[in-house]
């Protein structure tokens, strides 16, 4: 045993360089490597690229498997000639772990798109860059963003993000979603009144919500929905309560108001004749019903159909010599006042009191008056109306079996934007957002800005363009697409293939080299490797994108690759020659065939010992050097 054999580090090492470890090694990474595949099938290349191959605990089982392999070689010295074979097999996995490593530091990635005729000398990367033009000056700033954060799968405030400035603006990142999507908002902040409800509807499990706004039809899970509001309390109560629209009921009444006191008269009592209004020097007389009335271009009322949609009366005020007729709609109240005619009896109001329940415009109708009720009416395939009152949070039965339908929120000022909210699992083709504060003088404003879509903002008279997408680098030359052609498979329209006719142009030289790129063909120009990835259409233009690879890693991976093998081989062979030495030579010529089993050993010859492994191990000390008692004890 030398001096380094029996070292502290020497043991340490052996440690090391366990089989044990070595082997459970692999089998994480294989485990880690079956998982990411199954992964990736599911929620795509990307994320499986950040939840396995990129995130840190494999990087970290690599380097335990590579400290593991360079332990086993280093515990080995001095080499001798048969270890050979396995110095070099680990040398080589070592030298291909080298490689990757290289190639994730120094290697460039990224993707270029090229209509036919275009022509470019930069590439996108995969780096993310947030980059701000002054519209007006053509000045413009640029900010590389961190990888892990903002190329991750995790939304977060960003209290402490990078900034950058330009002019007396600065630019700061708030928020970042690694999904995004715009989508309407209701906020209760609209300068008019508005109404609006949000409704609920669950059934096992699922859920589907939807804002419905006053007169409004709106989609609502397997139906729909619409709102509507009523001018007093009393309507509202006579509406909830008719549990049958088709049942024969009052038409209602007129309300005339007359010196600020209301007088009632049934519309049946002065559909024939004029009655006298009491306390009033006038009669009132209903010369038409209408069901569903409408107003058409002449400002003549006439009626569209026998459903009492939107229901109105004509009436008839006569006082002394004066006749007056006029229109009252039983949903708009305030309709004559709003549409001011001359008239001689100004001091006189009419108002249409419908008992009658409206034909539902929806199968889910929320009712609302003006003292904050609300009430739900169902009515489904002609059958009569189940009406429920409405409390927020607490879910009522609906008609259909299993459903239940909430009244969420109600909103008397109702104002629907466009904001961007994020996607709670991130699909396979997200787009990623950033909340961008711009601060100046004057104050601070707030944008989003998607991935790949440009934004602007103007902050103190001065429009700010301002772009979320991969970082740009210069080729070093130009790339242009001549031609971009699409095989399909026979009888249909289904991609079989698609190449690419680029030419090359070195600025310098001006020579021009022309190649053809195609999927699983690449070519090589300028220290890059360009792929044949995917394309597009751009309305009815398409697009060729080509990956583009700059590998320095590559050649040592190869070597690694190269190494491996030969060691590997060595290995076999070496085995091989051992086992072909199965026969041990004895002392005399004698010769025992090796054999699997137990072995007989002949004691033929005093101070031979046991053969192993094919080789003969003589004791140091001859049998004729020994003294004759020993000779003759042995015999």
């Amino acid at each position: 045993m030398t001096g380094w054999q029996s070292s502290k580090l020497y043991f340490a090492l052996r440690g090391v360089a366990s089989l044990w470890l070595g082997a459970l090694l692999l089998v994480l990474l294989l485990l880690a490597m079956a998982c990411a595949t199954v992964y990736e099938s599911t929620h795509g290349t990307e994320q499986a690229l950040h939840v396995f191959y990129r995130a840190r605990w494999f990087h970290g089982l690599l380097f335990l498997l590579g400290l593991n392999i360079l332990a086993a070689v280093v515990v080995r010295l001095p080499f001798t000639r048969s270890q050979v074979g396995f110095v070099l097999t680990h040398v080589g996995i070592l030298a291909i772990l080298l490689g990757a490593l290289t190639t994730k530091f120094l290697g460039l990635e990224g993707q270029v798109g090229l209509a036919e005729g275009d022509s470019t000398g930069y590439f996108g990367t995969g780096e993310n860059t947030l980059t701000v033009t002054n519209r007006g000056q053509q000045t413009k700033s640029a900010l590389d963003l961190e990888s892990d954060i903002f190329g991750g799968f995790v939304a977060r405030n960003l209290d402490h993000a990078p900034s950058l400035a330009l002019n007396n603006v600065r630019f700061k990142i708030d928020r970042y979603l690694p999904d995004s999507t715009l989508a309407d908002q209701v906020t209760n902040d609209a300068p008019h009144v508005h109404p609006a409800v949000e409704l609920s509807l669950s059934k096992d499990g699922g859920e589907s919500a939807a804002w419905v706004f006053q007169d409004q039809t709106t989609p609502f899970g397997p139906t729909t929905a619409t709102l509507r509001i009523f001018a007093d309390d009393a309507e509202l109560q006579r509406m909830a309560s008719a549990e049958d629209p088709e049942k024969k009921q009052s038409l209602g009444s007129v309300r005339v108001v007359y010196e600020g006191v209301a007088h009632e008269v049934d519309i049946e009592k002065c559909q024939d004749t004029a009655v006298l209004v009491e306390g009033a020097n006038l009669s009132v007389r209903v010369l038409r019903y209408l069901p569903h009335a409408t107003v058409g271009t002449d400002n003549e009322v006439s009626n569209a159909s026998p459903q009492p949609v939107n229901p109105a009366i004509e009436v008839e005020l006569t006082s002394a010599n004066v006749v007056e007729k006029r229109v009252a709609f039983a949903r708009y109240p305030d309709f004559q006042s709003m549409h001011a005619t001359d008239s001689n009896l100004n001091d006189v109001k009419i108002v249409f009191v419908m008992t009658q329940a409206p034909a539902p415009r929806a199968p889910v109708e929320v009712l609302a008056g003006p003292s904050g009720d609300l009430y739900v009416r169902f009515t489904w395939e002609g059958t009569n109306s189940v009406t429920h009152k409405l409390t927020p949070g607490l879910p009522v039965e609906s008609p259909w079996p299993g459903m239940q339908l909430t009244l969420l929120r109600y909103f008397d000022r109702a104002r629907t934007t466009r904001a961007m909210v994020a996607v709670d699992s991130p699909r396979k083709n997200r787009v990623p957002a950033i909340r961008v504060s711009a601060t100046a003088p004057i104050g601070t404003q707030k944008i989003w800005i998607q991935r790949r879509r440009p934004g602007a903002i103007t902050v103190d008279d001065v429009t700010y363009d301002l772009i979320y997408d991969d970082k740009i680098l210069p080729l070093g030359f130009t790339i242009g697409l001549e031609r971009f052609r699409v095989g399909y498979y026979p009888g249909g329209r289904r991609p079989r293939s698609f190449e690419s006719r680029v030419v090359f142009t070195d600025p310098q030289t001006g020579r021009a080299e022309t190649r053809l790129i195609s999927m699983n063909h690449p070519t090589k120009f300028g220290g890059y490797n360009f792929y044949q990835s995917s394309y597009s259409l751009e309305g009815s233009v398409p697009v060729s994108y080509l990956s583009v690879a700059r590998d320095p890693g590559l050649s040592i991976v190869f070597a690694g690759y190269i190494a491996t093998m030969t060691g590997m081989l060595l290995v076999f062979v070496a085995r091989t020659r051992d086992r072909r030495r199965t026969q041990v030579a004895l002392p005399h010529g004698g010769a025992v065939a090796a054999q699997s089993g137990p072995r007989n050993i002949p004691l033929v010859v005093p101070g031979a010992e046991c053969c192993t492994g094919g080789t003969v191990e003589r004791r140091s000390e001859s049998a004729h050097s020994r003294k004759p008692a020993q000779r003759e004890a042995i015999h």
